[in-house]
């Protein structure tokens, strides 16, 4: 049985996926603390969710390329 709201964070959770994959990288991030924040307010299982979360920060980053010249 499902948590009370699990489907709206499981779409606030693709939400966050979509904006991050747009350049949104600011709401998706904000989107993504939302919905951990009321999975664990829940009890839901979150592990997840920081999964997904954690793939946003290489996409963010630059490339090794990018940081030699940066050097």
């Amino acid at each position: 049985m499902f948590a009370p709201g699990a489907g709206m964070t499981a779409a606030e959770v693709n939400l966050a996926v979509v904006l991050e994959l747009d350049g949104h990288f600011d709401a998706s991030e904000a989107h993504f603390q939302a919905a951990l924040g009321r999975m664990k307010a829940a009890g839901m299982p979150h592990r997840h969710v920081q999964i997904k979360r954690a793939t946003v920060l290489p996409r963010i980053l630059p490339n090794a390329t990018q940081l030699a010249a940066l050097r």
